[in-house]
């Protein structure tokens, strides 16, 4: 370990956080890495990253070896990954990204998979923009979405039982997607 990480590291021990702070700047990057390596996405590494340094930040008084700084901080970055990827196993969600635009009186919103037409419907109704389109597209993880009413019926049909949204999913989308129509 160069010379320099074990005087940021008394710094820090120290109350000086400027010892800290040369620190993440030093290993922001590999940590970052680490956790990308876990296929977490880039938005929840960031805070991920950040949760280690925090991590770091509050129990570097306990480093013992301040030459093993490096493995230290890639120990905490590894564990906090694995136990994110733990809990969002969990709580069995999927991530999605929905998105609103406007070109003059054309309003496009997305979702991605193939809503039920019915979805889509809906969501005309319920836009103050006459020209509201829905583009459904598929991702590789989300195909047909049912309505809550087809995906309650656990019948053998494609549509009831091919797909991997909860029932709840179509008011939780169709309020997100009101929101981002008022702001269009």
């Amino acid at each position: 370990m160069p010379l320099e990480d074990e005087i940021y590291i008394e710094q820090c021990k120290n109350g000086d956080n400027t010892g800290f702070f040369n620190l993440v700047n030093k290993y922001k990057g590999m940590i970052f890495s680490v956790i990308l390596q876990r296929n977490i996405d880039r938005n929840n590494a960031e805070d991920l990253t950040q949760e280690v340094f925090i991590k770091a930040y509050n129990s570097i008084h306990k480093l013992k070896n301040p030459d093993k700084f490096a493995s230290w901080l890639y120990g905490i970055a590894y564990h906090t990954s694995i136990d994110w990827i733990r809990k969002r196993k969990k709580e069995k969600t999927i991530d999605i990204e929905i998105m609103g635009m406007r070109i003059g009186d054309f309003i496009l919103v997305t979702f991605p998979g193939e809503p039920s037409a019915e979805v889509g419907l809906n969501i005309k109704k319920k836009s103050p923009h006459k020209f509201t389109f829905i583009a459904g597209y598929s991702n590789g993880y989300i195909y047909y979405a049912p309505t809550e009413k087809q995906r309650k019926n656990t019948g053998f049909a494609q549509e009831d039982c091919d797909c991997l949204v909860a029932p709840e999913w179509q008011k939780l989308y169709e309020d997100k997607i009101s929101a981002i129509l008022k702001k269009l």
